[in-house]
């Protein structure tokens, strides 16, 4: 049996039983991604150093040497989200957690310096992105910019609806059959790095603030203010969310479940909080005390915001919707679900504001006929003292059902 499990072995790894080297460096990797995956972080930065020592030159083996160096990667991430989970003094948690990202970023620096161009192109986009993931956890957007702008570059354009782009092209010419996971890894890894980049945008719109009202209280001023700092402020806005939008739509366009309903929710929440922004601003001492100034700002504000709040709504849909069909819900389903009853309570409630009035009559096991019922209050007690007796019955209630 031992002689068959090495001889299957061999085969997977194009091998042959009498090729002792190719074992050592199959058992040595199949080692490192073992220890990985039993948290034993030591035994397997020792590994992987002595695959990349032994077989870094080897040219047949150069894909499972970048491979096995860019798994290491995931000891230093899994670092972070522990420390992450982690409680005790906040502040010396962030410093620990920055120090953690610290060593992701040497890491994957070492590894896009050394390893990245001998492995395939999958390869040099996943490491692209591991780092800039790095470097924007450490607050340098511009390395991190530099990185992710990298994998999208490597990954490419494709040539029609439905074709595949030139990245994944060259992934699959120099992979063949084995392609399939790594071309999905791939534009998983690009998909969060075009979510970045438009997560650009969306820092700097969030950074701008509504010009605030400037003048006296009479129609005159209003009208200047409206004029020469409210409109072009929401026109530039304007420009700034459809140039966003353009930016996560090719994030929605690759289909990546996660990416993809992250930026239905990103876009849609960038159309509701500026809507939110001027809504919600505080109304100008100028404007309250003129009656006829302030029904003018009102008007003003609601039909200046509304579009925004319709864009929203149909945004935070589409997310739902989405999220429904791929059955892959998180934060962001959720940021989507709590927004829209935000802005529509009434067709929008929340899983935990549907409520069922519980009414479950049954009888004893040797007089069964179960009564199943769902009534309101209301219902109960119109029907008052018309219901038989039931002295021999038991009643209890389920649950409250709640939407899965």
């Amino acid at each position: 049996e031992a002689l068959e499990a090495a001889r299957q072995a061999a085969e997977q790894t194009h091998a042959t039983p009498e090729d002792p080297i190719a074992q050592a460096a199959d058992a040595l990797r199949q080692a490192t991604l073992f220890r990985i995956g039993l948290g034993e972080e030591d035994r397997a930065l020792g590994n992987a150093q002595k695959f990349a020592r032994f077989f870094g030159n080897d040219a047949q083996r150069r894909r499972d040497v970048a491979n096995v160096v860019f798994s290491i990667g995931q000891i230093y991430a899994d670092r972070v989200a522990r420390l992450k989970r982690q409680s005790g003094d906040r502040n010396e948690r962030e410093r620990e957690i920055r120090s953690a990202w610290g060593e992701v970023v040497r890491h994957y620096s070492s590894y896009m310096r050394t390893y990245a161009n001998q492995g395939t192109v999958d390869q040099q986009i996943q490491g692209a992105v591991a780092l800039g993931r790095g470097y924007w956890n450490q607050g340098d957007t511009r390395q991190a910019t530099t990185y992710f702008q990298q994998a999208v570059t490597a990954w490419g354009t494709s040539s029609g609806e439905g074709q595949p782009s030139s990245g994944e092209r060259r992934i699959r010419e120099q992979l063949g059959d084995a392609a399939g996971d790594a071309v999905e890894k791939s534009k998983d890894a690009v998909a969060e790095a075009k979510f970045y980049l438009a997560e650009l945008l969306y820092n700097r719109f969030m950074g701008a603030r509504l010009p605030a009202y400037s003048g006296g209280g009479n129609r005159r001023s209003f009208d200047t203010w409206t004029t020469r700092q409210l409109t072009p402020y929401v026109t530039a806005r304007r420009a700034t969310l459809e140039e966003a939008t353009t930016k996560y739509r090719e994030v929605i366009e690759l289909h990546v479940p996660n990416w993809e309903i992250a930026a239905f929710a990103r876009l849609a929440d960038m159309f509701h909080q500026f809507a939110r922004t001027i809504r919600e601003a505080p109304v100008a001492p100028d404007i309250q005390r003129n009656a006829d100034l302030l029904d003018a700002y009102n008007v003003l504000r609601d039909e200046t915001t509304q579009p925004f709040i319709e864009n929203a709504k149909a945004g935070f849909q589409r997310c739902i919707q989405r999220s429904t069909a791929v059955h892959w819900f998180n934060e962001w389903s959720q940021l989507c679900e709590r927004s829209l009853n935000v802005i529509d309570r009434l067709n929008f409630p929340l899983a935990d504001e549907v409520r069922v009035e519980p009414n479950l009559v049954f009888s004893r096991a040797n007089n069964a006929r179960p009564v199943y019922s769902l009534q309101t209050s209301t219902e109960t007690e119109e029907e008052g003292d018309s219901r038989p007796d039931t002295s021999d019955q038991q009643t209890t209630g389920t649950p409250a059902a709640r939407p899965q």
